[in-house]
C-alpha cells in the first residue's frame, strides 16, 4: 500500500508538472498570436502613414498645378471662336508669304481635354514655313502637329507641307 501511495504521490507531481507545462504552452502560443497581431497592426499603420504622406504630396502638387491652370484656360480658345482661329492662322501665314489651306474636323473630348482636328497645307519658301511655325508658338492658342509631309517642287523652288494636328479648346461644361 505504501508503494501505491508513493506512486500516487509521484504521479500527482508529474500530473501537476504536465498541467503547468500545458498552461505555459497555451500562454506562449497566445503571446505569439498577440505578437503577430501587433506586427500586422504595425504594417497597417506604416501603410497608412505612407498613404497620408503621398496624399499630402499630391495635394501640394495639385496646388502647384492650379497656379498654371488659369493661365492654360486663358490660352485655350472657346469652340465658338474657331472662325477667328482660322482668320488668325491665315493672317500669320500671309506675313510669311505662304499659301495656305485649312480644313477643320470634328471637335473631340477626352476627360478634361477638348480639341478640334485640323488638316493643313502650306506652300512657300522653307525658311518662311519654319518662321511661320515659330510664330505659332507665340499664338494665343495651343496647336500640336501630329503628322506632316514635306516635299519640294522642282520647277518653282517651293516647298509643300501637308499635315494633321490638333488645336486645343476650352472644355466649358
Amino acid at each position: 500500500m505504501k508503494k501505491v501511495i508513493g506512486i500516487l504521490k509521484k504521479g500527482w507531481k508529474w500530473g501537476l508538472i504536465v498541467v503547468l507545462l500545458g498552461i505555459e504552452i497555451f500562454l506562449i502560443k497566445d503571446v505569439f498570436g498577440e505578437v503577430e497581431r501587433v506586427k500586422n497592426y504595425r504594417l497597417q499603420i506604416q501603410r497608412n502613414i505612407n498613404f497620408l504622406r503621398n496624399l499630402a504630396s499630391l495635394q501640394k502638387e495639385e496646388k502647384e498645378a492650379e497656379k498654371y491652370l488659369e493661365s492654360m484656360r486663358r490660352l485655350l480658345p472657346e469652340e465658338e471662336k474657331i472662325f477667328s482661329l482660322i482668320d488668325d492662322l491665315k493672317r500669320r501665314a500671309k506675313r510669311y508669304d505662304l499659301n495656305t489651306q485649312f480644313q477643320f474636323g470634328d471637335v473631340l473630348k477626352k476627360e478634361k481635354l477638348k480639341w478640334i482636328l485640323v488638316n493643313f497645307e502650306l506652300q512657300g519658301n522653307l525658311n518662311e514655313i519654319i518662321n511661320y511655325f515659330q510664330d505659332l508658338k507665340r499664338a494665343p492658342y495651343f496647336i500640336t502637329v501630329d503628322k506632316f509631309s514635306l516635299s519640294k517642287s522642282e520647277e518653282k523652288n517651293l516647298f509643300y507641307l501637308t499635315g494633321k494636328g490638333k488645336i486645343f479648346l476650352k472644355n466649358v461644361k
